[in-house]
């Protein structure tokens, strides 16, 4: 995944912050029974990704 989040973002520091949500909302899910994990996980990395793509834009 790690792998993956790099290619998509360009940038291993993000890529490993990306990691820790994506896995933070399998745990969330799977041992804590927060069904909106996911997609709470998935709004956060919208929020941040678009955000830290710009600022690094020529």
């Amino acid at each position: 995944m790690r792998a993956l989040f790099a290619g998509l973002v360009g940038d291993g520091v993000l890529a490993d912050q990306l990691l820790i949500l994506h896995e933070g909302a399998l745990v969330a899910f799977s041992v804590a029974g927060v069904r909106d994990a996911a997609a709470s996980a998935r709004s956060a990395g919208e929020a941040i990704v678009p955000r830290r793509l710009s600022a690094a834009a020529p």
